[in-house]
């Protein structure tokens, strides 16, 4: 169990000296900007780490089996009640799904990557602004 989990981004969770990287999702780096079809510039990076927030807010986070770490934090699920929070975000377009990560959890892969397909379908947070991947930023 995290207490007090705090979103350090859209796809990090700290909780005193512990972070987690949640697995199978990468999320907007904290400062990238999207552009929307006007040309106005769009905080991606913040409003991804804010719904990570508002899910972590949602009750006691629990941390699922590791998967590993990555620039020293451990890779797993992140689960708020019964509200997995990798996959909500990827519903709602605030991440982009990282299925190289989920080799070991076929069910979660398929889960993660039909959310973002549909999130991608109907243009939902990042898939409605024009921008990089986190990758290539």
């Amino acid at each position: 169990m995290l207490d007090d989990a705090t979103a350090t981004d859209g796809d990090t969770v700290r909780s005193g000296d512990a972070r987690v990287r949640v697995v199978g999702v990468d999320a907007p780096e904290l400062r990238q900007q999207g552009w929307d079809r006007q040309g106005n510039a769009v905080p991606i990076g913040e409003q991804s780490r804010a719904f990570l927030q508002s899910t972590l807010d949602g009750g006691l986070a629990a941390v699922g089996p590791s998967f590993g770490t990555s620039w020293g934090r451990r890779v797993a699920p992140v689960n708020v009640g019964e509200t997995d929070a990798g996959l909500t975000s990827l519903r709602y377009g605030h991440g982009f799904a990282a299925p190289e990560y989920l080799v070991e959890d076929p069910a979660r892969r398929s889960d993660y990557v039909q959310a973002e397909s549909r999130a991608r379908t109907n243009r939902l947070g990042v898939h409605g602004a024009y921008t990089q991947t986190p990758a290539e930023y």
